[in-house]
């Protein structure tokens, strides 16, 4: 081979694409922090209309729940969609789990009330899938193929009737490429999985992109109304990640280390507590005694007793008299009058 055929062939290498490896090509399951959002623009396309709207998704929750008698690590999110049609407006609002390991649905309440002047009607919408709607297989690439097979339980609120229905359904998805895609929010590398529901002839596409971590645009087409409802990207914003001690593994930790806080100041009271001196007792107070009521002095002729006497004033009489200094109750001699001591 020639200088000259090597170096068109090196042009030609270096003009080429580089081809990753086929583990580059597959996303990953994304993880989701509470406060993410994301915001499209609707659009509904049939041959009788053309309408517009929006729909916002947010995560409100991310911890275990209870569903089919079993415990599932989930997100919760809230949805709100709105629609302006020929006078209508219609309003939306949706709580989803999602299972936080497949990013699959799992349960979804909605609740729809449609306006037009001064009439409005409502319904409720509530549905347990079992396992889940199947609707992504991680690790996703292009390629893959897998047929979702779930149970629906469906149950309708009107203002006037209620209806509950088990359906079992079947989804056969692909993963067809990867590809650029642009949208309001930008233009972003995604995988594009096509949905067939069962034999209606209605289908889903959409574009899962690892950088929103999520749908970058969506496509439904319902087969009896010929409308195709399209979402498309406008805004995405990440939450602020956790501080650590407020991640879900820790709360052992924090309960560990709060008993073991408690335990020693606990041990540290007891140490001062011990290492005080201790306490003198208290001195002890005799009471005041009065005089005795005799007394012995010594004489010329041995010992003699005296009685001790105090001498008072007759509160009535205001007379004055003596008696022995141990009385508790006098009474005045000269006019009668009893009393107590003071």
């Amino acid at each position: 081979m020639g200088r000259r055929a090597l170096i068109s062939l090196a042009l030609l290498l270096l003009a080429l694409p580089p081809v990753l490896p086929v583990g580059a090509q597959e996303a990953a399951v994304a993880t989701w922090r509470v406060g993410d959002r994301w915001d499209y623009n609707l659009t509904v396309v049939s041959p009788e209309s053309f309408h517009t709207g929006s729909l916002t998704v947010k995560v409100t929750g991310d911890g275990t729940v209870r569903l089919h008698n079993e415990s599932v690590r989930a997100y919760t999110l809230s949805i709100s969609r709105r629609e302006r049609w020929e006078g209508f407006n219609i309003t939306s609002t949706i709580t989803r789990l999602v299972d936080r390991a497949t990013l699959c649905t799992l349960f979804s309440n909605t609740t729809q009330t449609m306006t037009l002047g001064g009439l409005e009607s409502r319904w409720t919408t509530t549905e347990y899938y079992s396992p889940s709607d199947g609707r992504y297989q991680f690790p996703l690439g292009a390629g893959l193929n897998w047929t979702a097979s779930y149970g629906v339980n469906r149950t309708t609120l009107t203002s006037n009737s209620r209806k509950t229905e088990d359906i079992d359904l079947s989804r056969a998805l692909t993963c067809e490429v990867r590809e650029g895609l642009s949208v309001p929010y930008g233009r972003h590398m995604a995988l594009r999985v096509r949905c067939t529901l069962d034999d209606t002839g209605n289908y889903s596409r959409y574009w899962y992109s690892e950088s929103v971590r999520g749908d970058l645009k969506v496509e439904d087409y319902d087969r009896v109304t010929r409308a195709l409802t399209t979402l498309a990207l406008t805004r995405y914003s990440r939450a602020a990640e956790a501080a650590p001690i407020l991640g879900p593994d820790t709360e052992k930790a924090l309960v560990l280390a709060t008993a073991a806080l408690v335990f020693l100041c606990i041990l540290i009271v007891a140490m001062f507590i011990r290492a005080r001196p201790p306490k003198p007792p208290p001195p002890v107070t005799q009471e005041e005694q009065g005089p005795p009521a005799f007394t012995f002095e010594s004489s010329r002729d041995g010992y003699s007793m005296k009685v001790n006497t105090v001498e008072l004033a007759c509160p009535a009489c205001r007379k004055r008299f003596k008696v022995m200094a141990t009385a508790r109750t006098v009474r005045c001699p000269h006019c009668g009058h009893e009393g107590k001591r003071g």
